[in-house]
């Protein structure tokens, strides 16, 4: 069983998860905010230790582990000036970015892509029961 501490970093990396696939239709100051987030969060939740946690209690697999350190990755390398919403919204690069993110959501059985950060209850945004 996963400790209410270690399911909270887990919601936190679905969170940051969704931010790099949010919406596009959203409001562009969300999309600014979840940027923001995204930008400080993924280093430390898209990391290697955090990951092979997530692989200890079979949150994740292989497969998804690797497609996490490949979005990581191209995280890592996004030029700053491709961090905007414009960019965020039409640039090849987020488009990549948005592409992985989906597909690990899509597996993990996340629907929604958008954060209410003040309401998050990742119960409310998947198919299956993790």
């Amino acid at each position: 069983m996963i400790s209410a501490e270690k399911s909270g970093i887990f919601n936190q990396f679905l969170y940051t998860l969704i931010r790099a696939d949010i919406d596009l239709k959203l409001p562009d100051e969300d999309i600014e905010d979840a940027l923001e987030e995204l930008d400080f969060d993924y280093i430390s939740l898209f990391h290697q230790n955090a990951l092979e946690w997530m692989k200890e209690y079979n949150l994740i697999d292989n497969s998804l582990e690797k497609l996490i350190l490949l979005l990581r990755k191209k995280i890592d390398t996004m030029p700053k000036h491709l961090w905007n919403v414009e960019s965020y919204k039409h640039s090849s690069e987020w488009q990549e970015i948005h592409k992985i993110a989906g597909q690990v959501l899509n597996f993990l059985g996340i629907e929604k892509r958008y954060v209410d950060s003040e309401n998050f209850d990742i119960n409310s945004y998947i198919r299956r029961s993790l």
